[in-house]
């Protein structure tokens, strides 16, 4: 009898590992709904969602039975492939973002959890799936993030601001100051790169 407790309390360390996130945006995104991230790394072009849970009511007050909801096409993503990280990264949907992916596509996965519990599946997509993302159009109406015409390649590429006025003249005060010049252009490069 003790060999089966001791085989069965085995068995269930394989699914309890410790959590770790990739980044603090989907820590922050993973702690604010409650769900850890999969217990698995996805390969090749492969990404893993977390599927919001389905409506509960219409736009007009009409109350959705749970036998006749659609499920979501939009979740958070939370772990992605080799390739896919190459794709997704490129075109500026990063980890913790809400993503919407087709209809129909992927497959559900309960990962280290009970159907009952808050409807928590994760979905395995492809990149290709993955059709845009609420953060990256948030960040493009409010100008952190921009689309600029590439001089050498003639195609357009997505650019991201990253540091605040005050911290270009930190850069411009750092190129004139320093004595090493490779780090003056640096700062100078940065700063210009930022306006």
């Amino acid at each position: 009898m003790s060999k089966a407790i001791t085989k069965l309390s085995a068995m269930e360390r394989l699914y309890h590992r410790p959590v770790w996130y990739e980044t603090k945006k989907l820590e922050a995104r993973c702690k604010e709904i409650g769900v850890d991230p999969p217990t698995f790394a996805p390969m090749d072009n492969n990404v893993v969602c977390w599927r919001l849970p389905p409506l509960e009511m219409s736009r007009g007050g009409i109350v959705i039975p749970s036998e006749h909801a659609s499920p979501h096409i939009k979740g958070i993503l939370m772990a992605v492939g080799p390739r896919a990280r190459d794709v997704l990264f490129s075109n500026g949907i990063e980890l913790g973002d809400i993503v919407i992916w087709a209809r129909f596509s992927g497959w559900e996965l309960k990962d280290k959890t009970v159907s009952a519990e808050r409807a928590d599946e994760f979905c395995v997509l492809k990149d290709r799936d993955i059709l845009g993302s609420d953060d990256l159009a948030a960040d493009l109406a409010n100008g952190r993030a921009a689309y600029q015409l590439d001089d050498k390649t003639g195609r357009y590429c997505l650019t991201r601001k990253m540091l605040g006025s005050r911290k270009v003249q930190k850069l411009r005060a750092l190129a004139a100051s320093t004595t090493n010049p490779h780090e003056a252009e640096t700062a100078r490069r940065l700063a210009d790169e930022i306006k």
